[in-house]
């Protein structure tokens, strides 16, 4: 059983993602004249990954900055002294 869970939940996945990306009702939507129609999944999954990028890019930069400042300061207090 242990060894076929995994696959039912991959296969659950890939029929919730043919559902949600290859339905054949399209949705069409009109943005500033332009005419856009896709699968109402991609376009919800297309607008929720423009807002997590919008908001999450800010925070990366200065998270990185840290990181790489405190993985410096704990390799130079890991370093033995050889003198």
């Amino acid at each position: 059983m242990k060894k076929i869970r995994p696959f039912v939940v991959l296969v659950l996945f890939f029929l919730l993602a043919w559902h949600v990306f290859g339905d054949s009702s399209d949705a069409t939507f009109d943005f500033d004249g332009e005419e856009i129609d896709a699968p109402p999944g991609v376009m919800i999954v297309t607008a929720l990954a423009l807002v997590v990028a919008a908001l999450v890019s800010p925070l990366l930069i200065p998270l990185a900055i840290i990181w790489f400042f405190v993985g410096r300061a704990r390799r130079n207090r890991l370093k033995p002294n050889l003198s």
